[in-house]
């Protein structure tokens, strides 16, 4: 009868012995996983941001073509990728911000790479001013804003 009791109590040691290894490996398995999820999450804002600064470079070349009376005041559109740099899943937009009612003014226009089934949204602005010269507007960039 000794023995036996031994026995019970090894095998409950051994039993909890092994609860606690497979909880720690369950418990290793969900960190890692949660640590791919964020690895996951952070290579989109990588290329988010690259399409961000594709939008405003393509955004700041469309507002300096335009009369500087025709600058939009408040105006979001879509953009087509023209360099490629969108995934599945993602589009860029530009917004433009601006008072062009009478030289000099000083206007935003901001790029954003947008991502649809995340939600994260990452933008780049220029800052710039259009003053007179000669009676054209002249436009000038004032700062870039990641």
């Amino acid at each position: 009868m000794i023995l036996m009791k031994r026995n019970g109590f090894i095998t409950v040691y051994i039993l909890a012995a092994g609860l606690t290894i497979l909880s720690t490996a369950i418990a290793s398995s969900v960190l890692a996983f949660s640590y791919l999820q964020t690895a996951k999450q952070y290579k989109e804002s990588i290329q988010l941001g690259y399409v961000a600064e594709s939008a405003m470079i393509v955004g700041w070349d469309d507002i300096r073509q335009r009369h500087w009376q025709q600058v939009p005041e408040k105006k979001t559109w879509k953009l087509e990728d023209v360099y490629g740099v969108t995934q599945e899943g993602q589009h860029m937009e530009i917004q433009c911000v601006s008072l062009s009612y009478q030289l000099p003014y000083n206007g935003t226009v901001r790029g954003m790479g947008i991502g649809d089934t995340s939600l994260m949204r990452r933008t780049g602005a220029v800052v710039f001013r259009v003053e007179n010269e000669n009676g054209n507007g002249v436009f000038s960039v004032r700062q870039i804003r990641y």
